[in-house]
């Protein structure tokens, strides 16, 4: 409860905050900090009144995450509005900077994709 608390109410008031889950243990030691991230990173959603909180989680390949379709028209419709800049560095590095971040969806349902 403390570190939850302490990240709604006095990290960097007012201004936005990207929550990472960043955490692996083996065992059934992994679905207890899983638990907690997951509870910490709801406290701070919940609570944090002062600015928008984003979460960041380490994605491995033998992962999957539900996906809104609301969230990926977004992302693509980002991508499609990219600053001039940003296109002209996916340019030149032939792709290898500023791509797109969004990828198919392995199963599509009419609200969430599975990703």
């Amino acid at each position: 409860p403390e570190i939850a608390h302490w990240l709604a109410h006095s990290v960097c008031p007012g201004i936005d905050l990207t929550l990472g889950s960043y955490a692996y243990l083996d065992g059934k030691d992994f679905v207890r900090i899983v638990l907690a991230m997951d509870a910490i990173c709801n406290h701070v959603l919940t609570h944090r009144k002062s600015s928008r909180v984003n979460l960041a989680f380490l994605a491995s390949p033998s992962d999957i995450y539900l996906r809104s379709r609301k969230s990926r028209d977004m992302s693509v419709k980002r991508y499609k509005d990219r600053e001039t800049w940003v296109k002209v560095i996916e340019k030149v590095s032939a792709g290898a900077y500023c791509k797109p971040n969004i990828t198919g969806p392995l199963i599509q349902d009419k609200e969430f994709d599975v990703v």
